[in-house]
């Protein structure tokens, strides 16, 4: 996968400013997702695009735009959630027939790839220092999560509540309030459509015994006080789910595997 594209979250009001009698427009600074977002909407405003016509795979329009195939595929599943486009599995992505009505683009918050990166940075280091820090009480309330996870997988649930539970304590047990609060709060966009929809897309959503795995091996480093390799674990778990959202083995999003 290629480096996370640079974005900025720096959104303004939409409100005109009066300047000695000069209406001037706010900058409004928008994530890079969105801007390619509104590329495309811009073409089917334009006419240039009609309902009902394929978009170029994935990979052409990241070349034709100039960014990363995870921005570009972020920007499809906005336009999806918005109702402008159809990923289409096996197919490919379409242009929705929507009349001549397009609605404004709504903020859908970071893309999921620009969440994944800063859960990378931060709790990697987070679980190192719970090694260090993590008592019998705090292991037991982590293995707890574990088999939690693995009686809501038996019983053919998807168990998010019990994934984000793991983080979180992890979290909390390195001491930081900081550092979990804003683990708890990089949870929070975990739970946001664009991720949902790019994890039934890619079937992150369908590969919960990865998961469950990966969380034991991080149990495992925690348990024997291990900070380097809580750190690893840690760090292999969330480069396994970015992988699998990136899909390289995807020759486009909404296309199966060749």
């Amino acid at each position: 996968m290629g480096k996370a594209d640079v974005t900025y979250d720096r959104d303004t009001q939409a409100m005109d400013m009066d300047i000695d009698g000069i209406a001037l427009d706010p900058i409004v600074s928008k994530r890079l997702y969105q801007q390619v977002a509104e590329r495309i909407k811009h073409q089917i405003q334009a006419g240039s695009i009609s309902a009902g016509d394929r978009l170029p795979a994935e990979k052409d329009l990241a070349l034709q735009l100039g960014v990363s195939r995870p921005t570009v595929r972020e920007a499809l599943i906005a336009l999806e959630i918005a109702g402008l486009v159809e990923i289409r599995t096996g197919s490919g992505t379409y242009i929705r027939d929507r009349g001549k009505l397009l609605f404004p683009m709504v903020d859908a918050g970071p893309g999921p790839f620009e969440l994944l990166h800063a859960r990378l940075l931060i709790e990697g280091e987070v679980a190192a220092e719970a090694a260090i820090r993590a008592t019998e009480k705090d292991l037991s309330a982590i293995d707890a999560t574990i088999q939690e996870m693995a009686q809501i997988m038996a019983a053919g649930a998807h168990a998010r509540e019990a994934d984000q539970a793991f983080h979180v304590l992890i979290a909390n047990v390195a001491g930081n309030s900081v550092l979990a609060d804003l683990v708890a709060r990089l949870w929070h966009g975990m739970f946001s459509p664009m991720f949902h929809k790019l994890s039934e897309h890619t079937g992150h959503m369908a590969n919960q015994e990865r998961t469950l795995a990966e969380h034991k091996a991080i149990y495992a480093a925690l348990s024997t006080h291990d900070a380097l390799g809580a750190r690893s674990a840690m760090r292999r778990h969330l480069k396994s789910v970015e992988m699998i959202l990136a899909k390289s083995n995807l020759s486009d999003l909404g296309e199966k595997p060749r």
